[in-house]
């Protein structure tokens, strides 16, 4: 008899060298016997979910407090995350545009264990393989519309002048030598703003990946453009922390969560 319409899994398959995996070695060299187990957890509430979970600050707060084990702060659990991320548990390009985690070995296995289904639900933008032809997959789109998203980096209210001139700015008329390309004006003027304020972040020789259109719009829904403005000019700044970094949007989001921890 076939199953339920139900998205989740009740089992997953585990294979017996997990803690084996160069991946989470490394992880647990860094963080401790907690790195593998906050990353055998994130496991089972992926698969409980579906082939992904969705992860941000208060997905990041609940999944602490239901660990309930002591030591296990937001915040520890966070930097597990980034790392297992970095190190490839975690597919980085999905986590970095659309901030899920979920990888191709956990899809395989989730189409493989959900193949007597009804049918399944997928987001064309978060598979990262090619579901079997046997299994009923229904592919839907995010179909995100960007010009009907405000990227404007506008300033919050008039203040010194010395923070306007920080701020990334909204009416700035373009230049000759300014990107050109099928972007938003909006996040043209972006682009702008970091050649002029930030020349070594805005160099892809110091951070292959930059602040993608999408990316930008992620940011300005949680904190405002003075705040996406200055943290982006204390990376610029420290250059003593910098050469650490390679993936900008990451490091500005990393750095927004520590600085503004309401956010």
């Amino acid at each position: 008899m076939a199953r339920t319409n139900k998205t989740g899994i009740d089992y997953f398959p585990l294979n017996v060298d997990f803690f084996l995996d160069d991946k989470i070695q490394l992880i647990e060299a860094e963080f401790g016997i907690k790195g593998g187990y906050i990353a055998l957890r994130l496991l089972c509430k992926i698969y409980s979910e579906g082939y992904y979970y969705k992860w941000g600050s208060d997905e990041c707060l609940l999944f602490a407090k239901k660990i309930g084990v002591e030591g296990v702060s937001r915040g520890l659990v966070d930097e597990i995350v980034q790392g297992l991320v970095k190190r490839g548990f975690f597919d980085e390009t999905v986590f970095d545009r659309f901030g899920i985690l979920t990888s191709h070995g956990i899809q395989e296995r989730y189409f493989e264990a959900t193949k007597r289904y009804k049918h399944v639900e997928a987001i064309k933008e978060y598979l990262l393989i090619k579901p079997p032809e046997s299994i009923n997959v229904n592919i839907n789109s995010i179909n995100v519309d960007i010009n009907s998203i405000n990227v404007n980096i506008n300033p919050q209210k008039k203040g010194k002048e010395k923070k306007r001139k920080k701020e990334i700015p909204s009416n700035e008329g373009t230049k000759k030598d300014s990107v050109e390309s099928s972007h938003s004006p909006d996040y043209e003027k972006f682009l702008l703003w970091m050649n002029n304020h930030a020349p070594y972040c805005s160099d892809t020789k110091n951070f292959p990946h930059q602040i993608s259109e999408e990316e930008l719009i992620k940011l300005k829904e949680k904190y405002t453009g003075q705040q996406v403005a200055d943290v982006i000019e204390q990376i610029e700044n420290r250059k003593d922390l910098r050469k650490r970094y390679t993936n900008l949007y990451r490091t500005v989001l990393n750095w927004l969560k520590k600085e503004y921890k309401n956010g």
